[in-house]
């Protein structure tokens, strides 16, 4: 019965903020998007930090349990909320590719791809789409309290549907860091990502980075020389 009915949420959800897209409700679809953050019971702690941090969550891999981790190490973490990645995806596919969301009635995670190319949209729809944005994150920061600061936390770079969103970080000055999920490539998929320079654009977008290790950290800025003079540590301060 608690699955029907959070199943039930989420279509709802999901519908009101397709209807947002539609109708240009901004403000409407940044009050729906604070209200679904949603905080693990791990994360549920009583925390006097005035930063938030919003994780642009995944709910496959180690991504979440690697938060989980860090936060039980201090109490001087921020507050950590995680945001469903299907928002991002509905927002970007209403402005990119209707059909990708009418064919799939329950916008399931799994049935949205990435494989539009952002930068190889027309100027267009990529300016629609990041206006959006932008009035969403205007209004999302103006939800908070005046000391408070939020924060986004990506875990990877080369999500499409996302980018739009760090351009409308970066219009409201909402400090968006990259926490790079990747630890490890095969020398031929390293060499690639240099020379294809695909993701040059995006790195302009992340006030901070964060890796596992110093490999990543050596094609990052072989991939754009500017993230050598980035803050690599402490991504959660």
């Amino acid at each position: 019965m608690k699955k029907e009915i959070y199943n039930f949420y989420l279509f709802l959800l999901h519908l009101l903020i397709l209807l947002c897209c539609t109708l240009n409700l901004s403000k409407f679809c940044a009050i729906l998007i604070k209200v679904s953050l949603f905080q693990p019971k791990p994360f549920r702690k009583k925390n006097k930090s005035k930063k938030i941090l919003i994780v642009l969550d995944r709910v496959t891999g180690g991504g979440r349990r690697d938060f989980e981790i860090t936060n039980k190490s201090s109490s001087l973490i921020p507050q950590i909320f995680f945001i469903r990645r299907t928002i991002i995806k509905i927002i970007f596919y209403y402005f990119v590719d209707k059909s990708k969301l009418f064919k799939n009635l329950k916008l399931n995670y799994n049935e949205l791809d990435n494989k539009p190319k952002y930068f190889e949209l027309s100027e267009i729809i990529r300016n629609k789409l990041v206006l959006f944005w932008t009035d969403v994150i205007k209004h999302l920061k103006k939800l908070y309290k005046d000391n408070e600061e939020i924060n986004f936390i990506a875990l990877a770079y080369y999500y499409n549907t996302e980018f739009a969103l760090y351009i409308g970080c970066k219009n409201n000055k909402v400090p968006v860091k990259l926490w790079n999920k990747e630890c490890f490539m095969s020398d031929p998929h390293v060499r690639y990502r240099i020379k294809s320079n695909e993701y040059k654009k995006v790195f302009q977008y992340f006030d901070q980075i964060s890796v596992y290790n110093s490999f990543m950290k050596k094609m990052l800025i072989k991939m754009d020389n500017l993230n050598k003079k980035k803050n690599f540590s402490k991504w959660l301060s």
